[in-house]
């Protein structure tokens, strides 16, 4: 949002964000562990997890 000028300018809704969770909730429901396998093996998450010392189950 911005007041700034004649007329306020607000940007487009996005109705992505709840999408993901979503999907998530979905997938675990149905037993699913196809999004948690993707999610532990970005480099990042894995990276903390190892420092963290988590070890796959």
């Amino acid at each position: 949002m911005n007041l700034e000028g004649d007329e306020p300018w607000y940007a487009e809704p996005r109705y992505g964000l709840n999408k993901g969770a979503t999907a998530l909730l979905g997938a675990a429901a149905l037993g699913s562990t196809l999004v948690w396998d993707a999610f532990a093996r970005h480099p990042w998450i894995a990276r903390g997890a190892d420092k963290l010392g988590f070890t796959p189950a």
